[in-house]
């Protein structure tokens, strides 16, 4: 989401009103998928400690003016953090505003991200070299979240998963849980003791499927399925180079190539 505020020499009328629809279109984002805030706010945030939780101690400004408060009170009530003050950098990489006569350096331009998921940001900083046309400076995240966009790959998928899995299938499906599966094994393991019948279990390594598998068939079976080409190139890209491992208590096993 991206947005700009009022400058700080408005009036309070104008920034509520401002926060207000902020408010109105962020409450309307799905809850799951990664949430992040590429803001124009115009606002000096401090190094207070009360807001440290949400801001950290590494900004540019010692003192949060009335645009810095807001912010922090929106990303508080929000649940999120700003990661824009929260990695050390000199100042000339903090400062995303320069007044025309080069004397004066702000950091206002700030970026926020879901407190569940700040991790994901591994540093933001300014650019100054950057030819932006524009009286700011660039400002930059370093992010990483690959699970994000398997989550919304897989959200783009439901819609047409649904019309052609059976309903066998219950990993990664709405109220389908493999959880409940796997309660029904010993119900029937239980079942079929009591009145003395034949039980066969099959136990597959799927290590093996898993390696030996051709994708380019399976991506052409997507594509008979209805999946949009663009969805089914999108899963090329994550699944490229992508390795999976398998925990038991404290050990690893190796590679698993998808």
């Amino acid at each position: 989401m991206n947005v700009h505020a009022p400058t700080e020499d408005k009036i309070d009328d104008i920034k509520d009103r401002f926060y207000e629809e902020v408010e109105h279109v962020f409450d309307k984002f799905p809850t799951y998928p990664i949430k992040i805030l590429l803001e124009d706010f115009n606002a000096k945030v401090g190094r207070e400690d009360i807001f440290k939780p949400t801001i950290w101690n590494e900004s540019l400004h010692e003192i949060s003016n009335d645009n810095g408060v807001r912010v922090v009170n929106f990303a508080t009530s929000k649940n999120l953090t700003v990661k824009s003050t929260m990695f050390p950098h000199r100042n000339i990489h903090n400062f995303t505003w320069t007044s025309p006569d080069g004397k004066i350096h702000n950091e206002i331009d700030h970026i926020s991200i879901d407190r569940r998921r700040h991790s994901s940001i591994l540093d933001v900083r300014s650019f100054r070299a950057a030819d932006c046309d524009t009286d700011h400076y660039l400002v930059a995240a370093d992010v990483r979240e690959r699970l994000a966009v398997s989550n919304i790959l897989l959200s783009r998928l439901s819609l047409y998963i649904n019309e052609n899995v059976g309903d066998h299938q219950c990993g990664f499906r709405r109220n389908r849980s493999t959880t409940d599966q796997m309660f029904c094994i010993p119900q029937i393991l239980e079942k079929k003791w009591e009145y003395v019948e034949a039980v066969h279990q099959q136990f597959i390594d799927f290590k093996k499927p898993c390696d030996s598998v051709r994708r380019e068939v399976l991506y052409n079976i997507l594509i008979e399925f209805g999946i949009p080409i663009k969805l089914v190139r999108l899963i090329k890209m994550f699944l490229n180079e992508t390795y999976s491992k398998v925990r038991i208590g404290k050990h690893l096993s190796d590679n698993v190539v998808f």
